[in-house]
């Protein structure tokens, strides 16, 4: 460093010093997946010279989601990702996950891949509130016929509804 004062006096004086470097790439901890609430998060790690928060790249079933996620770069040694999926999860699948990342330094990782569970919807509808009532004797002939079909998990599938009358 070489400076001087307004009254002339120099200064000349070698400073030194070494830097740390770089080599490792960015890790994924904490992954948490939520099949019920349709959600998942994790975490991008650097211990060094911190995430490159766009190079980040999130894919959900090939489609890259990164825009859709919350991410909280607040502090770059440790980067908080999550993804809400719009209206949940399908049933009875799997989710493949994809992430890419660099950090500062231009370390980029190997993509990291996983695929998750959903929930499993094993049990059949059920029908109730029959109209006339189940064993029902001398219904008129002109009897409004109803019942109930519901679902306690996925939901009924309208498209396959069917009720035959026989007499």
């Amino acid at each position: 460093v070489i400076a001087e004062d307004l009254s002339g006096n120099a200064l000349d004086q070698t400073y030194n010093f070494t830097a740390v470097s770089d080599v490792e790439v960015p890790q994924i901890a904490n992954q948490v997946f939520d099949a019920a609430g349709g959600w998942f998060s994790f975490d991008l790690t650097d211990n060094i010279s911190g995430v490159d928060t766009p190079t980040i790249v999130v894919t959900v079933e090939g489609a890259d989601v990164t825009a859709s996620c919350v991410i909280d770069d607040t502090d770059p040694l440790n980067v908080s990702v999550r993804y809400d999926a719009p209206g949940g999860w399908a049933w009875n699948t799997f989710v493949d996950i994809a992430i890419d990342a660099s950090d500062v330094a231009g370390n980029a990782m190997a993509q990291v891949s996983w695929q998750e569970p959903t929930l499993v919807d094993s049990t059949v509808p059920v029908i109730d509130t029959f109209n006339p009532a189940a064993g029902e004797q001398n219904a008129p002939i002109d009897t409004t016929i109803s019942a109930r079909v519901t679902d306690g998990e996925a939901g009924v599938d309208v498209a396959t509804v069917a009720l035959t009358v026989s007499v």
